[in-house]
């Protein structure tokens, strides 16, 4: 898939990867799709959702301290 950067212009090579998951999201997705710009002979797809995976669950936590501890400044 190309898709072309909105400041030159230029074609980016981009992988869509789709994972099927067992349990849903909280939002009730069973299947997830991502769009990277890694090729494939520097990672594997399963590989990339993994890390990802991982990525998403290290953010989820800090999303869930942030609002538990109140650490957002108000502005």
């Amino acid at each position: 898939m190309l898709v072309s950067d909105p400041d030159s212009g230029e074609a980016l090579p981009l992988r869509r990867l789709t994972r099927m998951r067992k349990e849903p999201t909280r939002d009730g997705d069973t299947v997830l799709h991502l769009l990277t710009n890694v090729p494939a002979q520097e990672a594997r797809a399963r590989h990339l959702v993994g890390v990802y995976g991982k990525r998403w669950t290290i953010e989820t936590a800090f999303l869930e301290l942030t609002t538990t501890l109140s650490c957002e400044i108000r502005t």
